[in-house]
Formats: structure tokens, sequence, C-alpha cells
């Protein structure tokens, strides 16, 4: 193993103390490392919106935001729980609000664990142990050490709900670049990730498998081994054959013969279409999750998708060649 159990560049000697000891939290400190990670994350608190490319963090975080080795951001959090959180564990962001019943401690993240099923799209990691109803530093953006159950060895990581950990998942909000062989226990291992900030989107390269009424079923893909689970991704809305099948746009009426192909009327006027250049098994594309507002498709069991095809490849309608 690389790093010790409890590496001191993780958190350096000036950890804030443990809100349990009675010892006082600095609200300016507090409002600097939370609008810091919030900076970063894309998110807004206190009027601030927009995110930050990774090489204008050190240009515009405040000097008391920790930086771990230039990779990963971190901020002071306060477990409101009644489970202790370990090093490197896997954490819900409930929110953000006062640190206590002092009106100038403003600021301060809210954590929980086990996470939830809608915790993906915000979690950190913990820096250090934070016991219950304490508080500690979570990473909330960058590179840093994770807890992972990864038995098959996935380069793609998600939050497993109602765990402390990140689990092996074929594509997901974070990314393996790194993992340890020594077992923490139940499977648990130590692994170095890349993950985002909270609600920030993702950009992920797939294989195709086929294409069906309004998405495409994919295997991930790393530019050297194709995953084996399937993944939906929505296929660009203008490709999408739901909204349009006997329907009217502009004055030209579609009919669809299957998901590629269809007949598009215009008064006397017809002509089959086809998708150009055609989704054949394994073509690769780049598909988006974390969108705002979502993707407006659903997959065979009405469940909504979180992935689109960005169609980098300008797929388009097409008249059949005669």
């Amino acid at each position: 193993m690389i790093w010790s159990s409890s590496p001191a560049w993780a958190w350096g000697s000036d950890v804030i103390p443990d809100k349990k000891t009675g010892d006082k939290l600095y609200a300016s400190e507090i409002d600097e490392l939370a609008d810091s990670a919030r900076l970063v994350q894309g998110l807004n608190i206190g009027g601030m919106n927009g995110s930050v490319s990774p090489a204008g963090i050190s240009l515009r975080l405040p000097s008391s935001t920790k930086i771990i080795r230039e990779a990963a951001v971190s901020a002071l959090a306060l477990n409101l729980g009644e489970t202790d959180l370990p090093a490197y564990g896997v954490c819900g962001i409930t929110g953000h609000g006062p640190a206590g019943d002092d009106a100038h401690s403003t600021r301060i993240f809210t954590v929980r664990t086990p996470v939830a099923a809608e915790d993906t799209n915000w979690f950190g990691i913990t820096a250090e142990p934070i016991p219950a109803q304490g508080a500690g530093r979570i990473y909330l953006a960058g590179v840093c050490l994770a807890r992972v159950l990864n038995p098959d060895s996935q380069w793609y990581l998600e939050v497993a709900d109602g765990q402390s950990y990140l689990a092996g998942a074929a594509s997901g909000s974070a990314q393996k670049l790194w993992e340890d062989t020594v077992d923490l226990g139940g499977g648990v291992h130590l692994a170095l990730v890349r993950f985002p900030g909270a609600g920030a989107a993702q950009t992920q390269m797939f294989k195709v498998v086929s294409v069906e009424v309004d998405y495409i079923v994919c295997h991930a893909w790393d530019g050297e081994t194709e995953g084996q689970e399937a993944v939906l991704v929505a296929l660009p809305y203008l490709l999408r054959m739901t909204p349009f099948d006997g329907q009217t746009r502009d004055g030209i009426t579609y009919d669809y013969d299957s998901e590629i192909t269809r007949t598009a009327t215009k008064d006397a006027d017809t002509e089959d279409q086809v998708i150009v250049p055609s989704y054949i098994a394994g073509d690769v594309i780049f598909a988006a999750t974390g969108i705002i507002g979502g993707t407006d498709a659903t997959g065979p069991n009405s469940e909504v998708l979180d992935r689109q095809d960005l169609n980098v490849d300008g797929r388009a309608w097409a008249k059949v060649a005669e």
C-alpha cells in the first residue's frame, strides 16, 4: 500500500477541532470553506454561480481552502447522524446551514451515512474520521482516497444505497484511478478515485450494442476495456421515435416503420428516411449525464433515462438513396 492509514498530507496539522470538544468554530473560515467548495461544484450559495475549471481552482479559492496535492477540494462538515463516519467513507450531503445557535456560524455542510440512492449527485468523501454529532473535513470534488467495494474491478464507481463505500459499476459518478489490494473487511478496499462536483455533468464513452425506440443499449468503454452491463443512453431528441411517430412537424407528417426508418409525407410527396450515419454495433459514442432538466426519455420499464448521446458524429435523418 502506498499510503499509511492516516497520511499527514490528507488534512495537515491544522484540522478544525471536533465540534463535540466545545472548541470554537470560526465563522469566517466556515464561510470561506463552504463558498469555495460550492464554487468548485458549480452550485449556488450567497449569489455565486458557475463552475470552475481545475486550472482555475488555485487562482480563485481563498487561502483557507485545503487542496489536497492540488487534486481535491475539502470543506468542513457536521455529522448530524448517530453513526461515526470512517476516514475515506462516502457520506450523503444533506444540505448547509448554521453550525449552531450562534448567528455568526453560518454556512457548514451537513452529512449523513449510510448514503441513500438519492445522494448520487450530491455526496462527499470523508478526509478523516468524523464522530456522530462531530465536525470534520470532507472532500467534495477532485481526486482522493475512498472506500470501494469493487469485486469485478470496474473502472467506474457509484454510490451504494445504504452503504458507506462506492460500488463498482458499468458507469457512475466516480472513476477509479488505482485500487489497493488490502481488504479492509467485507471485500472493501481503498482506491484513488476521481469524482466531480455535486450535480456536475459527466461525459463518458460507450460502445453501441443496439438501437431501440428512444434509446441506445450500450456498454461502457474506457478506450481499452468494454463493460458487460447494459447501459441505456437516450437518443438525441430529433432521432427518437416516440415524439414524432404519426405527428406533423412543420407541415411534414412522420410515420415510423422501425426505430431507424420512417416515411415523411408533405402534401402528395413522400420520402423514405433513415438515420445517417447509422448506429452500428461497436460504434463509440459520447454520452452525458447530470443533465439539468433530464433527458425526457424513458426506458422499456418507463424508467427515466439519465444519459443522452451527445451526437458528436452529427447523425441525422436523410432520404434513402434511390
